[in-house]
């Protein structure tokens, strides 16, 4: 709490902002439980009463070190599959959260959220899968089946080293540019409304950043790739923000995608041309 006070000098009036502290009178986990893969890493939401009180002080715990760890900032770090409570203490308060840790999937048959089956790892080279679920994969434009390099230099599966403009005028992805393994395809943009709407947050997988989605244990990764630019194939906000092609076109020379940053997740539209990473779904 903040209080003014006004002292006199003489003739001279000084008005100073005094700081009160509060006395705490609780502390909370967001929720008492929660799930954490191997290898991820994020910060713990707590709460203390009142608002006003400062969360300076907190002593952080785990009851098994060798499943989860904590930083003294309440940063959690899944380790081996198990589980692990998680203790925030200060003063005569504690809270606590027991969290399950496990093996996020890399399997080639995918992971089923709300009835849609999901690829685990990103589209690489055409027609095939990323080697880990945080790896970056190729970038693509809309309806296209060209692979573009999601680091620079700028290359292509196709030895272009410059930046395609062309659009192609499909409402759809069209079958014959389809760039996911066979079996799977570019998911609709009711499929990424769908994954949108199961929980999601902010994280790290062994360092790279992105967005967890899915429900417990049944949860897919997506990096946070960044994107190329519609114009000249520039690439921008790698490794904070990522960008996901849905199969669907909007208007005459722009497409649907998933899009989430540090402040936003949800779908767009940009320009056909811009270069974006791909989740397959299942067919």
């Amino acid at each position: 709490m903040f209080k003014k006070i006004k002292i006199f000098l003489g003739v001279i009036c000084l008005t100073l902002t005094v700081t009160s502290c509060e006395k705490i009178t609780g502390i909370l986990f967001e929720t008492p439980s929660t799930y954490l893969a191997v290898g991820e890493e994020y910060a713990l939401d707590i709460t203390i009463s009142p608002k006003s009180a400062t969360g300076k002080g907190i002593v952080w715990s785990s009851s098994d070190n060798s499943k989860v760890s904590v930083s003294n900032k309440g940063v959690v770090k899944g380790l081996a599959v198990g589980t692990s409570i998680i203790t925030a203490r200060i003063k005569d308060y504690t809270a606590t959260c027991t969290i399950t840790v496990y093996e996020l999937s890399t399997s080639d048959d995918g992971v089923e959220i709300d009835g849609v089956v999901w690829a685990t790892r990103n589209i690489d080279a055409p027609n095939t899968f990323a080697a880990k679920p945080e790896s970056a994969g190729k970038f693509y434009q809309f309806n296209k089946n060209v692979a573009w390099s999601s680091t620079d230099p700028l290359t292509a599966s196709n030895g272009a080293v410059v930046w395609d403009n062309v659009i192609i005028n499909f409402n759809t992805w069209q079958a014959e540019n389809e760039v996911s393994p066979d079996g799977w395809r570019v998911p609709s943009l009711d499929q990424i409304k769908s994954l949108l709407g199961t929980p999601h947050r902010l994280t790290k997988i062994n360092g790279i950043f992105g967005q967890m989605f899915g429900n417990e244990n049944k949860t897919i990764f997506l990096p946070a790739v960044g994107f190329r630019y519609e114009t000249d194939g520039t690439l921008y906000y790698s490794g904070e923000a990522g960008g996901y092609w849905a199969n669907e076109r909007s208007g005459t020379s722009a497409a649907c995608y998933l899009y989430f940053g540090s402040n936003e997740t949800d779908w767009y539209y940009r320009t056909q041309t811009n270069g974006y990473s791909v989740r397959s779904v299942k067919k």
